[in-house]
């Protein structure tokens, strides 16, 4: 049951003691926003980008999202599934939000998924996640994990001249993501250099990355493909400079030099080449208005991939809410995000696909490069279109 704000409530009561009832004009009630994001722990950077992007949504559209006032509540999703479903649960049974956002971890997108869809209340999630059978209220701003792979799988594979050392962490986006670039690399006549013709896995807990990549020249790989984020996509591009491998080509997941990580890198993230759905020099209105809001709010700070979508989420919900209605709850909420067609957005126009409800959208080559005192990705050209 929607809660009825206390001051509208405390005037209709007052009101009512000298008329037959509340007859001044109200507005729209406020809309119950849950925004999930790992507050704490190894994902703690970049949810805070999720947050950021989010809240700066909100900052420049009056705090409303479709006309009605937000009230919005944050919760920690952790580290996984076993601490983000119970935040999930506590923000739809204690708080009563009507939409849920948010969430980093590619993992615990399933779950969070799960009790929003038991709740019957839209998930407009902003990172990557797996595929899930049942969509009908779940939406991704993001992309689909395999689809982070997959948009450089066939542009390796005729690019390089030679075959391709790929290795990745042992969690469950790499394994996502380089499932699909395996798929479009193999599709398109690429060979793996790894002797045994998988991807080397390394243990979430290492440190060294060096006898992996001092390994990889044995084989005569022409590239190298890794999978890694947070720390210990750091600690991989720190060292990749300084181990036997470092006169390869470095390719990476688009997520292993986020922009997040980028400082705590430094120079030695320069020319490491990925593919992702954004970059800050793409050249558009939707993305200068963007940016410039970005650069008021943090400046300094480059915005990244993972701020977009959490900004497209609330772009999502804003046009979604005013297209229900004034009133409308969250079933209607849900079915209007079905109709929205193309959202104008900074990584350029893209629309949600009809089975994965995840985008329709273009994928970009990048290439790190310094921009003044700052590291950025810059886009080179354009890969391939990719969501359905």
């Amino acid at each position: 049951m929607r809660r009825v704000p206390a001051l509208v409530t405390a005037v209709c009561a007052a009101v009512a003691l000298l008329a037959t009832g509340c007859t001044a004009e109200e507005g729209p009630p406020p809309i119950r926003v849950g925004l999930l994001t790992a507050l704490s722990g190894t994902q703690q950077a970049p949810g805070s980008d999720i947050r950021q992007g989010f809240l700066l949504y909100l900052e420049t559209h009056g705090n409303k999202l479709g006309g009605r006032e937000v009230e919005l509540f944050t919760a920690d999703e952790g580290e996984n599934a076993s601490t983000s479903v119970p935040a999930a649960e506590k923000l739809v049974q204690q708080e009563e939000v009507e939409v849920l956002a948010g969430t980093i971890s590619s993992g615990a997108s399933g779950g969070v998924a799960e009790v929003a869809t038991r709740a019957r209340i839209p998930f407009v999630g902003a990172n990557g996640r797996p595929k899930i059978e049942d969509t009908t209220w779940v939406w991704h701003t993001s992309f689909l994990t395999e689809d982070f792979g997959a948009s450089l799988g066939r542009y390796m594979a005729e690019e390089i001249d030679g075959p391709v050392y790929v290795l990745g962490q042992e969690f469950v986006g790499a394994y996502e993501g380089m499932r699909g670039f395996l798929r479009a690399f193999r599709a398109a006549g690429g060979v793996l250099a790894n002797p045994d013709g998988k991807p080397t896995l390394t243990p979430m807990s290492t440190k060294d990355y060096r006898p992996y990549l001092d390994a990889v020249t044995a084989t005569g790989a022409k590239a190298v493909y890794g999978w890694y984020v947070a720390k210990q996509g750091v600690d991989f591009l720190k060292q990749y400079p300084t181990s036997a491998a470092a006169g390869l080509p470095l390719y990476g997941s688009g997520a292993t030099e986020g922009t997040k990580a980028l400082p705590a890198i430094g120079d030695a993230a320069i020319g490491v080449r990925s593919a992702f759905h954004y970059a800050p020099n793409l050249d558009n209105p939707a993305n200068r208005a963007f940016v410039a809001a970005w650069d008021t709010k943090h400046p300094g700070v480059v915005p990244s991939g993972l701020a977009v979508s959490a900004y497209d989420a609330g772009a999502v919900l804003d046009r979604a809410i005013a297209a229900a209605g004034p009133t409308a709850g969250p079933a209607e909420i849900n079915r209007a995000i079905a109709e929205l067609g193309k959202i104008d957005s900074p990584r350029g126009e893209w629309e949600f696909g009809p089975k994965t409800h995840t985008p329709v959208q273009k994928w970009y080559l990048r290439e790190v490069r310094r921009d003044g005192r700052s590291l950025s990705n810059a886009v080179i050209q354009d890969l391939v279109t990719l969501g359905g």
